[in-house]
Formats: C-alpha cells, sequence, structure tokens
C-alpha cells in the first residue's frame, strides 16, 4: 500500500508525506501521513484533520487512535492525514495564508489552479483513489461549542453511500448531529458548498462525514478521547476491527440550522453555553461598547439548540455570534 512517500506492508505501520504544492522559495507544501495496515485485506478508513489550521483537536485525536491501534486487530488500513492545510496550521488560519482562499471549499481541486486549489487536487487524488470511507476532524475556532457531526446527502447518489454516511455520523455518538441536505439546502454559509472535502468524496462513491470536536484554536482532550472511541465503532461498523457497533437511541438529529449575526461592532458576552436548548426569545448574548453599554441583544428567533457561541469577545459587524439547530428529531435506535 502506497499513499505519497508512505509505503507499507501488511502488519505494519508507515509515515510519509503527499507533495500537494510547490512554494515561492522553492520549498514543498507537504501534507504529513500516517497509515496502519492489517495482516488480512479489508476496508480503507481515511482519517483527516487540519483542513483549516485553527483547528486543532484532530491532529491529536489521530495520534492518540494510531497509539491504539494494533496492525495484528486489523482487517483493511487506516489512513491518516494529520495536518490537511500545512500553510493554515503554520498561520493558525482558518484559510490557507498564500491565497486566501478555504482549502475545503476547493475539493476536487485543479491542477493548475489556486494554490489551494492545486493542493486540494493533488490530496483528494489520492483520497479518490484509496479510500472506502472519509472522517474528517474539524473544530470550531474562536468558538466555544459542543462536539457534533455534519452528513450530507446529495441528489444521484447510491442511497446505501448516504445511508452508511448517516450511519458512521451517529456511530460517534456526539450531543447533535446536522443533517444537510443538499437536495432542499440553501446556503447556511458564505461559499461553496460543493467544494467541501465530504461531499466531493460521497460524491465518488465513498461514504463521509464532517466531525467537529467543539472549541478550536486548543486542544479539548474530552473530546479527543471521545472522537477515539467513536472511530473504533466506526471501525468495527465497516470490518475493520471485530466486534459489534452500538448504536444508541435518542440521537438528536438537526435538520435546519442558522447562524446569527450582529449588526453592531463591540464586545461580546455570552449569556448561554454550548449544548443549551432554549425557548424563542431567549438571550444569547449581548454586545456591549468599551465602557459597558449595551449596544445590541442577540436572541434566539425561535426554540433553538446552541451548538456554539462566539469565544473571541471582539467582534465586527456580521460576525457569526452563535450557531443554533432550529428544527430537530430523535433517532428511533
Amino acid at each position: 500500500m502506497k499513499i505519497g512517500t508512505a509505503t507499507c506492508e501488511k502488519g505494519q505501520k508507515a509515515t510519509g508525506y503527499i507533495h500537494t504544492a510547490w512554494l515561492g522559495d522553492c520549498s514543498e507544501v507537504r501534507v504529513p501521513v500516517m497509515l496502519v495496515r492489517g495482516a488480512q485485506d479489508g476496508p480503507v478508513l481515511w482519517i483527516n484533520a487540519g483542513v483549516h489550521g485553527e483547528e486543532v483537536s484532530g491532529i491529536f485525536a489521530i495520534h492518540r487512535l494510531f497509539e491504539r491501534l494494533d496492525p495484528a486487530q486489523i482487517k483493511g488500513a487506516v489512513v491518516a492525514t494529520p495536518g490537511c492545510n500545512p500553510l493554515g496550521l503554520k498561520g493558525h488560519n482558518k484559510f490557507t495564508p498564500e491565497d486566501q482562499l478555504d482549502l475545503d471549499q476547493q475539493f476536487p481541486g485543479r491542477p493548475d489552479g489556486w494554490l489551494s486549489e492545486q493542493m486540494a487536487y493533488h490530496f483528494f487524488r489520492e483520497v479518490k483513489d484509496t479510500a472506502n470511507y472519509m472522517l474528517d476532524l474539524h473544530a470550531l475556532g474562536g468558538v466555544d461549542a459542543a462536539p457534533y457531526t455534519v452528513f450530507k446527502s446529495a441528489a444521484g447518489v447510491n442511497p446505501k453511500i448516504n445511508a452508511d454516511t448517516q450511519a458512521l455520523a451517529l456511530l460517534m455518538q456526539a450531543p447533535f448531529n446536522c443533517h444537510v441536505d443538499l437536495t432542499t439546502a440553501t446556503g447556511e454559509l458564505p461559499g461553496s458548498v460543493m467544494g467541501a472535502l465530504d461531499i466531493q468524496c460521497i460524491l465518488n462513491g465513498i461514504p463521509a462525514v464532517m466531525v467537529e470536536m467543539g472549541a478550536g484554536n486548543r486542544v479539548v482532550w474530552e473530546n479527543v478521547d471521545r472522537v477515539c472511541e467513536g472511530i473504533q465503532r466506526v471501525m468495527r461498523y465497516i470490518g475493520l476491527l471485530d466486534g459489534e457497533a452500538a448504536f444508541i437511541p435518542g440521537q438528536k438529529i438537526v435538520t435546519k440550522r442558522c447562524f446569527p449575526t450582529n449588526t453592531r461592532g463591540g464586545l461580546v458576552f455570552p449569556q448561554v453555553k454550548p449544548g443549551s436548548i432554549l425557548k424563542g426569545g431567549a438571550l444569547i448574548a449581548l454586545v456591549k461598547d468599551y465602557v459597558g453599554n449595551v449596544l445590541e441583544e442577540i436572541r434566539a428567533p425561535q426554540d433553538c439548540i446552541v451548538i456554539g457561541i462566539l469565544e473571541n469577545p471582539i467582534a465586527n459587524a456580521g460576525t457569526v455570534i452563535t450557531a443554533m439547530g432550529l428544527e430537530w428529531y430523535e433517532t428511533d435506535q
């Protein structure tokens, strides 16, 4: 098995890198890759982290997981890329600093496009040729958030791909699971939805889920352990590990979200915690000036789940103050 420069024999672990671009000083943009290959053949699970440079918990989850993985117990292989956007990580930036593009809106990329498009192209070529399943680890940079998943369904896709995608999400056993139906979604956030790694995987027959690991910019160790346990349930579900993958009933699936912003710049004072379930009209945050005068109140537009709330208190007008679920239901299984 070969991914980039990493070559892994059966029953072994290996590391290397994927070349994705060249910089002006003639240095390479390299994405680190980690492999563990079982003694027996089976599916390939790809775990990605760091497509946004301020979302770091996923990197540490990959490290912790690989410490636990024993090739003798694996049927198939696990591929991990703990630094998908090394330029963003170096700059502590959601975007690629050199061209200010969001790498997670550039897939499948272009071999002769902008820098981020070339990075996306060379990375996704490896994914498309190798992966059977994808877990893309994220966090909310500058936001205090509960862990949750995002799973998407698309028209024209084999129904089994959409069903397996939902199963991967529920196996992570996060407090919330956000379902984005791309046949009806109207664009919750600015940017290209179709350029995301997970949806491009789905369109290429690879079930894929975004796993949001809570707050970005720092490692939340509780969520690292939660995600490692979830990944091992996924591995049992797809046959990489022996054992039963247990689903639990009563998981919340959010079918409609919104991301309220402020109209007055200033200091943001959150009034609720992530994970709160609120009634319509409940106070979520205050925007104050530098001497303490209230400039604006951010309130729940209707009954909602608070998924995350702004952590960086200094906000220009138009900053996303909170991420919230507006409609949801609970699973039977």
